[in-house]
């Protein structure tokens, strides 16, 4: 199967993000940076459809033992939930919350959505879901995190040394899960 390419201008993650780990940080930190993309044969609600779903990050990310005390707010701003999981065996228990959403714009050649969380707990950070419409029934998702491991000096070695790639190794792995199960649903659904 050849290899999709993005439509003329999509510029990969998003570079203007309305929160940023300064807002919530520790100023000055070293922040870890992740970034992950996939392309799943579903329209681009479907995917927006899937992310905006808490418990389907337990269904897809591999770290994720279990998701609890999910809040929704009415809005998609607001939602929050707790995510329980392990990196390195190293137990984490984080509280996400969606701290903004962007609808596509009107009169765009391509749709795109944007959700906006942050995090903390054992780490601090910020996550961008991106979804964005190709041709067809084809759509790029992506997912952008910023983050700093708690633990001073420690911490950052931590991540440094180890951390940071097991996290982009699971991040890989649950955005294919989650094109997998997309890709099955669009196929019960037909």
């Amino acid at each position: 199967m050849a290899a999709v390419q993005p439509p003329y201008g999509w510029v990969g993650p998003a570079v203007s993000a309305p929160y940023s780990l300064r807002q919530i940080g520790q100023g000055g930190a070293v922040t870890s940076q992740i970034h992950a993309t996939v392309t799943i044969e579903t329209p681009v609600e479907k995917v927006l459809e899937f992310v905006d779903d808490p418990e389907n990050l337990a269904k897809c990310a591999p770290m994720v033992e279990r998701v609890v005390e999910v809040g929704r707010s009415g809005r998609r701003v607001g939602n929050s939930f707790r995510a329980i999981y392990r990196v390195l065996g190293i137990p984490f228990n984080e509280e996400f919350r969606v701290i903004g959403f962007e609808p596509p714009r009107r009169h765009t050649p391509h749709r795109r959505f944007q959700i906006w969380q942050t995090f903390h707990g054992r780490a601090r950070g910020t996550c961008t879901w991106t979804t964005l419409e190709a041709e067809g029934n084809q759509t790029y998702a992506s997912l952008d995190a910023a983050y700093q491991l708690m633990g001073g000096v420690v911490g950052r070695a931590l991540d440094a040394l180890l951390v940071k790639r097991a996290v982009q190794k699971e991040v890989d792995q649950m955005l294919e899960n989650m094109k997998r199960q997309l890709a099955g649903q669009t196929m019960l659904t037909r």
